[in-house]
């Protein structure tokens, strides 16, 4: 009896020994390193969002400039566009023609004949070379020469449309002496210079074209006689208006 009752005791024993290891066993342990495991992974879990957020924020800050490309060139060629569309009307509405030969037919008034050559030097602007004779009158015998710059005004282009110009006229005049003092004593050569300026409109149509302009002037007559000045030299006239109407061709 007593045996079976040391045999129970010993095995009570036994028991108590084994639960009080089993918090340190292995399999205890086990649990904290499987615990440990899933938050490393999350970490990586978390961290590889991270990681490709960088690519999806690339792509946010590089996406306005790839859109902004397509709308760069849109704009090129719009401008691209609008300045040969600029180039096409400024050729269209270039004039065929450049030159223009013209007639002052007011000349004949005091029996003289004047040939006009209008040159075009730019978009709205022009020269004008002038060469008369009088063949008749007080003045019979004398010639003119002359030359003048033509600004086209408003959306006129050379060598039509609304004008200014400016320029200067000589007319040199042989006049004899026994005509003006009764002496005849040969004969010499005045010269008229008329400084002018003129507000006119040419038109065209075809190849013809019509010119009229009115303004005024500064004259003085020049010679080396004292029948002009009282010593010889120059004598002023003053203002002088000043008209011209013309016939011309244009080429």
């Amino acid at each position: 009896m007593k045996h079976f009752i040391f045999l129970g005791l010993l095995c009570a024993a036994l028991s108590v020994q084994a639960q009080q290891k089993k918090p340190v066993s292995k399999p205890y342990l086990a649990p904290k390193k499987s615990a440990a495991t899933p938050a490393s992974k999350q970490a990586t879990q978390t961290s590889q969002p991270l990681r490709q957020s960088d690519p999806v924020q690339r792509e946010t800050v590089t996406t306005p400039a790839t859109k902004s490309e397509p709308q760069r060139d849109v704009y090129d060629k719009y401008q691209q566009t609008s300045r040969k569309s600029t180039r096409e009307d400024q050729q269209d509405d270039e004039p065929e023609v450049s030159s223009v030969l013209k007639i002052n037919f007011m000349r004949l008034i005091i029996k003289g004949v004047d040939l006009e050559f209008e040159q075009r030097i730019a978009r709205k602007s022009s020269v004008i070379f002038t060469g008369g004779y009088y063949f008749g009158g007080i003045l019979k015998g004398g010639y003119r020469l002359g030359l003048d710059y033509r600004q086209y005004l408003g959306r006129s282009l050379s060598p039509s449309g609304l004008y200014v110009s400016a320029g200067a006229m000589g007319n040199f005049i042989p006049v004899s002496e026994k005509s003006l003092v009764g002496q005849e004593t040969g004969a010499f050569t005045g010269l008229l210079l008329n400084l002018r300026g003129l507000v006119g409109y040419q038109f065209k149509t075809g190849h013809f074209v019509f010119d009229i302009a009115a303004g005024g002037g500064y004259a003085m007559v020049s010679s080396t006689k004292a029948i002009v000045a009282k010593d010889g030299g120059t004598l002023p006239i003053g203002f002088l208006p000043a008209f011209k109407m013309s016939l011309g061709y244009a080429f």
